[in-house]
């Protein structure tokens, strides 16, 4: 389970420190494309791999 302290320290960290969003978008955005044939910038890669979200995740199984 995610702690309420943990939580709220992810989300306050500025994204930019979490992930590289130059990078992202176009990468996303082209994804988005080829799946869905609508340029979206939600890949959903960051939720992902995000540790908070992969314990909370695990917890609802």
């Amino acid at each position: 389970m995610i702690h309420s302290a943990e939580l709220k320290a992810l989300l306050v960290t500025p994204r930019e420190d979490l992930v590289d969003v130059e990078k992202c978008r176009p990468a996303a955005r082209k994804l988005a494309w080829e799946r869905l044939g609508e340029e979206i910038t939600l890949c959903g890669k960051c939720i992902e791999v995000c540790p908070y979200a992969r314990r909370y995740l695990e917890n609802c199984e």
